[in-house]
């Protein structure tokens, strides 16, 4: 099994070869390019995880390939090649994010051990993030509290949605009864959850900014486009995407939202290649979606695509005695937070938390 992929950016072919099949002997992926614009070209295309890269090149400085190619990926490791008394430029290297510099000559062990410490950074950043995953996943869980017939419900589901991994889920409800919750729970109860979940509200952007959030952008796509951006569909790659308000999204993003979820194949803004990705799509609103379809503002096709299994929130205001666990769980958080001695809720707070309406839900009531 191949661990990393390595990018060889030098202008001789010996050294290009040499490194090559040390690297390859260490089971990396190693892909090479003779200059600066064949680097960059491989590296857009290719996207390794390391790169080891020659500041000389026939066609232009390493730096600014360096600097590039940490613009479209700050993650990227980058071992720089630097000529012997060049100590200014290899301070320049890493002020630009260099992971590490080798001036030449050097022995290919050496080269070695500085391409297995940028892999080791990068193994550290995943297991990182897998940890802050981990930890979001306890919250996400621990947070999902309720007895009610209408929450066990809800909880039933989850638990039977996080199973079926492909199935698109879309969770209703009036707003502050905790959907994004609920889609943070599927997430991290299913295979998925040690991949990433991105969110995105659909109404806190016009149309083209909505497009290429979700589908990013190729370089040069429109004016200011100076980089590749990724979007969050292929950012999450792997995991979950939560598209919150899905009610607001205009027309024309319906359209392409319905033809990625049909075939799983996208393409950037400005681009020719498609890209296909494994996501699970987690949609919420408190809108009725239903009228909104009769009233020409959201796609019948594209509803039906999205509420594979649909998950409905109960109000708080028919929760009953969930109100009062509820807010004893608030009450013991923020107690601890705001360094309070509060111990629990009296019997006639009780009585007036049980009898009012609650028109903004789980919301109202922790605030």
């Amino acid at each position: 099994m191949r661990t990393y992929k390595v990018l060889v950016v030098d202008d001789e072919p010996l050294v290009r070869r040499s490194t090559q099949r040390l690297l390859s002997n260490e089971d990396y992926e190693v892909l090479t390019a003779a200059s600066a614009a064949e680097g960059l070209a491989t590296f857009e295309a290719a996207r390794p995880q390391l790169v080891i890269l020659d500041i000389k090149l026939p066609d232009g400085s390493g730096l600014d390939v360096l600097s590039q190619m940490r613009k479209t990926d700050p993650s990227i490791q980058v071992v720089m090649i630097t000529a012997f008394g060049e100590t200014q430029t290899a301070v320049e290297a890493m002020k630009l994010g260099a992971a590490d510099f080798l001036k030449k000559p050097y022995d290919m062990q050496e080269l070695l051990h500085a391409v297995r410490s940028a892999a080791r950074n990068l193994t550290r950043e995943k297991q990182l993030r897998v940890y802050r995953r981990r930890d979001r996943a306890h919250y996400a869980r621990s947070q999902m509290v309720g007895q009610c017939s209408g929450m066990l419900r809800v909880k039933e589901l989850v638990k039977k949605v996080a199973r079926s991994d492909a199935t698109n889920v879309l969770v209703t409800g009036e707003s502050g009864t905790g959907k994004e919750l609920i889609a943070r729970a599927i997430h991290f109860e299913s295979a998925r959850k040690d991949a990433p979940l991105m969110e995105i509200n659909c109404s806190g952007f016009q149309e083209s900014l909505l497009e290429n959030e979700l589908f990013g952008h190729e370089k040069g796509a429109f004016t200011g486009a100076s980089c590749l951006k990724r979007g969050l569909v292929e950012l999450c790659d792997g995991g979950t995407l939560l598209l919150d308000e899905v009610a607001e999204m205009p027309l024309n993003i319906q359209a392409k939202l319905l033809r990625f979820i049909e075939n799983r194949v996208f393409r950037r803004v400005g681009g020719s290649a498609d890209i296909l990705v494994d996501i699970r799509i987690v949609t919420a609103t408190n809108a009725n979606l239903e009228q909104r379809i009769e009233e020409g503002r959201f796609r019948a096709d594209l509803y039906f695509r999205l509420k594979v299994v649909s998950i409905m929130l109960p109000p708080l205001r028919d929760r009953g005695e969930d109100i009062l666990v509820l807010a004893s769980r608030f009450l013991e958080r923020f107690s601890h937070q705001f360094r309070k001695d509060f111990r629990r809720i009296g019997d006639g707070a009780a009585h007036l938390l049980m009898r009012h309406p609650w028109p903004g839900n789980v919301r109202e009531l922790e605030n």
